[in-house]
């Protein structure tokens, strides 16, 4: 936790480590090893700071009926189509634990499928929230991007959009490498790690900040003080940068 006043690291917590591990082969061979465990935060209506930790694994594709929806057969090969999920509330502004949950998302030929198995997740909801909400409706306060911003031009933005500021005027967008492995078949730096800030009203990018330097695990954030945009970035847990957003 950051504070805006000060621009100081008043709290930290600690997470499991984020796993990039790409499968070995090539796409689509006939295995289902790799994970790849991504974190984001957003804050609830109740004011608590929801924690999303969302584990990426592979299973066998299946063949869908573009007309229909319906699947109509399994692939031999292997794609990103299912997510086990954490989601952990914490109070502001000590961090406390306050509840966990988990669920699974399933990609399938009808869109996407989530399974809260046994409705632990719900019950966790209600308990926080102070009233019954389906867990679809919740996960909206992890902002859709796309949907708010509409589709973005993969030939001009390849990266996706982690962050839109309050006010709407500059866009977030985090730019990740896959790795490649080194001569023993260890996992090596990835090929590129950085931030890049669009301005909204202009299209145009205002500034990079290069992440793959540091070496460290980074975490970065968008925040806003007294009419000021800033990037904040986290290395390795303890090390604190802060960037001024402007055009």
């Amino acid at each position: 936790m950051i504070d805006l006043h000060s621009f100081n690291i008043a709290k930290t917590t600690q997470g499991p480590p984020l796993a990039q591990e790409f499968p070995s082969g090539s796409p689509g061979h006939l295995r289902g090893d790799g994970a790849i465990r991504t974190r984001d935060y957003a804050l609830d209506r109740a004011g608590h700071l929801v924690v999303r930790e969302k584990t990426d694994l592979r299973s066998l594709d299946k063949v869908c009926d573009q007309r229909t929806g319906q699947t109509v057969g399994v692939s031999t090969q292997f794609d990103w189509n299912r997510s086990e999920i954490d989601l952990r509330f914490l109070t502001l502004p000590d961090l406390t634990s306050i509840g966990e949950g988990h669920y699974r998302e399933t990609l399938t030929c009808g869109g996407r499928v989530l399974e809260d198995a046994g409705g632990s997740t719900a019950a966790l909801l209600a308990r926080r929230l102070g009233s019954p909400v389906p867990l679809g409706d919740f996960l909206d306060v992890f902002s859709n991007f796309q949907a708010a911003y509409g589709p973005k031009d993969p030939l001009k933005h390849r990266c996706p959009t982690t962050g839109i500021t309050r006010d709407g005027q500059f866009e977030k967008e985090s730019c990740y490498g896959f790795p490649t492995r080194t001569f023993w078949g260890n996992t090596g730096k990835p090929k590129e790690w950085r931030e890049n800030i669009l301005s909204l009203r202009t299209g145009t990018q205002v500034g990079t900040v290069d992440e793959l330097a540091s070496g460290d695990s980074v975490e970065s954030q968008l925040a806003d003080h007294d009419g000021q945009n800033y990037l904040l970035i986290v290395e390795g847990g303890t090390r604190l940068k802060i960037y001024a957003i402007g055009e």
